[in-house]
């Protein structure tokens, strides 16, 4: 039986918790823990980020001790290993540690899993031409793209998020008992474990388009309103179907349409998450409003029948020097700068 090693008059706060660490982590090495003793495990985890990060710190170094070992001959850690080392069978103490260190780590992750989830609340938002990527407490990731907002919202029975303005990917972490909520103008996309991308556009329709798994679509009447207590659960709402990976949906107030793509398209349309963008035979208009997604620049086509011109390229979201130059260049289209904020095009 493993025992713990006394407190050696640590000089610092940070040195104690270090020592507490290394004195559970010694005792997960024994035969058994009481119930009471694994609370007792818990309640120390649950004094803060200090107590969590020493134990996952040295839970990891002496998950490799047997490669280390040489290093450590003098460090106070290896003493203490060599001191309450256990001979199980004839594979070294350090086995059976291994997996008593992996139901602490689990102990570990499942408390911060669940202690995070009680009450999460942030926003997330980004400016013109910047992307970010930011990660969940609950595993989940979220892409936003140029001038995005979004609102989470998680507690004990339900992760949701509301996608305020602009565009982005969500991979959602598998978690049946609490679904993954996207609400957006008068939609709501509901998920379990799956990735998807939700945009909302200038005129108010929703694009969905989903990259993996599976995803149920329900619409309101009204648009969905911000605060957490007045969303209606999406169940409430009327049944648009399920969309699986690979399809696409666009909701306007007068219309739903679902596309299944192929995966050049699905490719194309997610090419911003790498920092670019992709046409192939795409309208100049279409070509213009996209840019100005990520550029405070006006730029106005001054010829109507210019804007249905067939564009292709493939540019960094944040150059729009380099558009601008192809189109010049390869399309016979005059670039007009009139101020640093404003841009004609006309025909040579």
């Amino acid at each position: 039986m493993s025992k713990i090693s006394p407190l050696q008059n640590p000089a610092t706060e940070q040195d104690r918790i270090d020592e507490q660490a290394r004195a559970w982590v010694i005792r997960l090495d024994g035969e058994s823990m009481a119930a009471e003793d694994y609370q007792q495990f818990r309640a120390w985890l649950a004094e803060g980020d200090q107590q969590r990060q020493a134990f996952k710190r040295i839970a990891e170094l002496w998950d490799v001790l047997d490669t280390v070992m040489p290093e450590l001959a003098d460090s106070d850690i290896a003493a203490e290993a060599i001191e309450t080392e256990t001979v199980r069978g004839s594979q070294p103490w350090y086995y059976g540690l291994a997996a008593c260190l992996l139901l602490g780590v689990m102990v570990l992750l499942s408390f911060q899993y669940s202690n995070s989830l009680e009450t999460y609340q942030s926003n997330y938002a980004t400016q013109i031409g910047e992307l970010e990527t930011v990660s969940l407490p609950d595993g989940s990731g979220i892409s936003l793209n140029t001038k995005t907002s979004t609102n989470v919202n998680f507690d004990h029975k339900s992760r949701v998020v509301h996608l305020l303005e602009g565009e982005a990917h969500f991979d959602v972490a598998p978690d049946p008992d609490k679904p993954f909520v996207v609400y957006v103008a008068d939609v709501a996309v509901r998920a379990v474990g799956t990735a998807f991308t939700v945009q909302l556009k200038a005129d108010n329709s929703v694009e969905v388009t989903v990259t993996e798994g599976k995803v149920a679509m329900t619409s309101f009447e009204q648009p969905i309103a911000e605060a957490p207590d007045s969303r209606p659960p999406p169940e409430q709402g009327k049944n648009l179907g399920s969309l699986i990976e690979g399809q696409h949906m666009v909701v306007n107030q007068s219309d739903v349409s679902l596309e299944n793509l192929p995966a050049p398209r699905i490719e194309k349309k997610l090419s911003w998450r790498q920092g670019m963008l992709s046409f192939e035979e795409d309208r100049l208009e279409d070509v213009i409003n996209e840019v100005g997604r990520y550029t405070s620049v006006e730029i106005e086509i001054l010829d109507p029948q210019m804007k249905d011109l067939r564009i292709d390229g493939y540019f960094p979201s944040g150059r729009l020097d380099m558009l601008l130059a192809t189109l010049e260049g390869s399309f016979d289209i005059k670039v007009e700068r009139l101020d640093e904020q404003s841009i004609q095009l006309s025909r040579k």
